[in-house]
């Protein structure tokens, strides 16, 4: 077994052998520097034996010829799918600062992993967003900073087109009626596709991505593709063939490309840092636009863990 492994063709062991405890001392004679499959048959006490013992040194092993088959065939299928979609995207660590996560601070988040998003400034009084309409130059929109709303559209606290002062100050009072003290004003971002992509913790699954079809349809359409995290640019990129809209992606009518390594690299990179910080449960982009410049993240929710 030994020299076997030992040659540089071979990349699995196969073994199947049956229990004699007397004869042979199964688990020192499984070498252990290749990967190796295990099949054994014998009486069933002296087969859990060795099973449990094969499997403290991280040896799979299973009772049947055709379960062996069928773990090597796994193996062999998760091979060709690493040689060619290369390794997981590795997450950034973002340290937790406690905090709140309103827009803004959801938006430098997504800064840390090179997401692209709309200039912007948070502002704590009129003066302020005055001061940044002027800074920005219009048009802008103008919506309620709150860490508590995260469907401003659907309260009245997304205002669009901004262009003069006379704007901003109805806008401004329109935000005050429905209790705003804070405000984010921003550029308007060019038209595009509208798309969702995000990033959570199954309760099942553990870290998972998500892309889709995005904005206001989102949640009507439901046309979505999910994937494990953390996973690599080529597999994230790969998702969009998942999509009944993915002619949408591709220019449909005169419209913007998607370009797969971009959208793939922002998806990788959402469940990469999902994956690597503890205290994030959720991240969303909704809506993700599509540009003719590219990738434009327009809204964002982060979401604490409950033991954050």
């Amino acid at each position: 077994l030994r020299s076997v492994a030992a040659d540089e063709n071979i990349d699995l062991l196969t073994l199947y052998a049956l229990v004699e405890p007397d004869s042979v001392d199964l688990v020192a004679s499984v070498p252990t520097g290749t990967p190796v499959v295990v099949a054994v048959g014998g009486l069933a006490d002296q087969v859990g034996e060795q099973r449990a013992h094969l499997h403290k040194i991280g040896i799979p092993t299973v009772t049947t010829p055709s379960a062996a088959a069928d773990a090597v065939r796994a193996l062999v299928a998760d091979a060709d799918i690493r040689a060619t979609t290369g390794p997981p995207v590795a997450g950034v660590s973002i340290p937790d600062t406690d905090a709140p996560l309103d827009e803004d601070a959801a938006k430098n988040l997504l800064a840390r992993l090179n997401i692209a998003t709309p200039a912007r400034r948070a502002c704590g009084s009129p003066e302020q967003a005055h001061a940044a309409l002027a800074e920005l130059g219009g048009p802008v929109v103008v919506k309620v900073l709150d860490a508590a709303v995260s469907h401003k559209t659907e309260l009245g606290g997304v205002h669009l087109n901004i262009r003069t002062p006379t704007d901003l100050d109805d806008a401004l009072r329109s935000l005050h009626g429905i209790g705003a003290r804070r405000y984010l004003v921003e550029t308007m971002a060019p038209a595009g596709l509208e798309l969702v992509v995000g990033a959570r913790r199954d309760p099942v699954f553990g870290p998972i991505v998500l892309l889709g079809l995005g904005g206001i349809t989102a949640e009507a359409l439901a046309d979505v593709a999910i994937r494990l995290a953390p996973l690599s640019v080529i597999e994230a990129a790969a998702m969009r063939e998942d999509l009944a809209g993915r002619t949408l992606l591709a220019g449909w009518r005169g419209g913007p490309v998607a370009d797969p390594a971009e959208l793939g690299a922002l998806v990788a990179a959402l469940g990469g840092a999902l994956a690597a910080n503890p205290w994030l449960a959720e991240i969303e982009i909704n809506p993700l636009r599509v540009t003719a410049d590219g990738l434009l993240a327009l809204d964002a929710v982060v979401v604490r863990t409950e033991d954050s």
